[in-house]
């Protein structure tokens, strides 16, 4: 199931996924442990003054490459 992290800033550490073209492949978005769970962020976007982070469940095909608790 999808999850929301909304912070007041722009987190340092949190990058969305990347999405591949013709000779690039994709790249997985920062992986976030959220209550022993892992998600991906996919999307990122500010509102106001809220950052919005959209998570989906971490799918296990990538690699993590970075790890925010």
């Amino acid at each position: 199931m999808a999850q929301e992290l909304r912070l007041p800033a722009p987190h340092p550490q949190l990058r969305p996924r990347v999405k591949g073209e013709m000779r690039r492949p994709d790249h997985p978005g920062t992986a976030v442990r959220v209550g022993g769970e892992l998600f991906e962020v996919m999307e990122v976007g500010q509102s106001g003054q809220e950052w919005i982070y959209r998570l989906e469940p971490w799918t296990g095909r990538d690699t993590i490459r970075v790890l925010v608790d």
